[in-house]
């Protein structure tokens, strides 16, 4: 790589703590390696002994140490040879919405202790007329097995989605109470169309509000109240967030993403319901969406939007 861009041409060693963790947009596929990143290394190789390559240097984690991360090459095959078939990426849909649940402790010294409630992920939520359409009486299951892979986490789950194409077979494992049940889907293209109807669907289904555009971008229209513990809005002279009461009835979406705080940089610009449901799909592995809300009347304002509804409990989830 050529760290701080100074350095060209440097080699540095590690080794691999862990397989197909999940990046910056919550995608997985990233090896984490102790392999020794500086800014600049970002594009450069990660080989193994026999100088073959494994991966693609991403990031480092700035406030850790040796923390960094290579998108896997496997990963990288099967997005190069998308482009060069297709001119593109190549998406499945499927319309399910499945979470890991996650509860957290907070101690006196405001420690987080956090524990994971599912062993594998739930199905939590189906699109109406998707094609998990007929996996809807199974809502509460675990998703244990997928094309036969053994599925014990989000990481798993998203890997596994990531390499179906439309049109191919996708076999559902799911267990609950003792109970196991196998089901086949058919996956279909992930159109602008379907995107729009998972960002209706989302908004609707977890914080009751709807959706509607004009030229100027996507209006969202608030329920009359508030959803207790389900929206918070960043308050600057308190420097926290605070459970949010509704400004007015209509606002526009001007960003949307994956912020954990209002520091974070990870939002994407919105215009329409397009661009809402591909930063929904990417955002919510985290447990949280996080928006830019602005109703013309008053300076934009950063809000989160606890998927779960509760403030002890974070549900993790996938879109796809």
């Amino acid at each position: 790589g050529n760290p701080l861009s100074y350095f060209p041409y440097t080699v540095t060693q590690g080794i691999i703590s862990a397989k197909n963790r999940s990046g910056i947009t919550s995608k997985s596929g990233y090896l984490q390696t102790t392999a020794m990143l500086s800014q600049g290394n970002s594009g450069g190789p990660l080989i193994d002994e026999k100088g073959e390559l494994v991966g693609v240097n991403t990031l480092a984690v700035s406030d850790a140490q040796q923390l960094n991360f290579s998108l896997e090459s496997r990963v990288l095959k099967r997005i190069v040879s998308d482009i060069i078939k297709n001119g593109k990426v190549v998406r499945a849909f499927l319309g399910i919405e499945a979470a890991e649940f996650v509860k957290y402790n907070l101690e006196e010294q405001n420690k987080v202790q956090a524990e994971t409630l599912t062993e594998s992920p739930v199905l939590w939520h189906i699109l109406p007329g998707s094609p998990a359409e007929k996996l809807k009486e199974l809502l509460g299951y675990s998703i244990s097995e997928i094309n036969g892979v053994k599925i014990h986490g989000n990481e798993d789950l998203l890997d596994v989605l990531e390499s179906v194409k439309p049109k191919e077979k996708v076999e559902f494992g799911l267990e609950k109470d003792g109970v196991k049940v196998v089901k086949s889907l058919t996956a279909e293209p992930l159109t602008d169309k379907r995107l729009a109807e998972t960002a209706h669907f989302y908004f609707k289904e977890h914080f009751n509000i709807s959706l509607e555009d004009n030229s100027s971008g996507v209006i969202m229209n608030y329920p009359v109240g508030a959803q207790e513990n389900a929206l918070q809005y960043f308050d600057k002279e308190e420097d926290r967030f605070i459970t949010y009461l509704p400004r007015g009835e209509r606002a526009y979406i001007l960003a949307c993403g994956n912020s954990k705080d209002i520091k974070d940089s990870d939002l994407w610009k919105t215009d329409t319901y397009k661009d809402l449901g591909n930063a929904l799909r990417l955002s919510v592995p985290n447990g949280l969406i996080s928006f830019l809300e602005y109703d013309t009347e008053h300076e934009p304002l950063f809000i989160r939007g606890l998927i779960s509804d509760r403030k002890d409990l974070i549900g993790k989830s996938v879109l796809y």
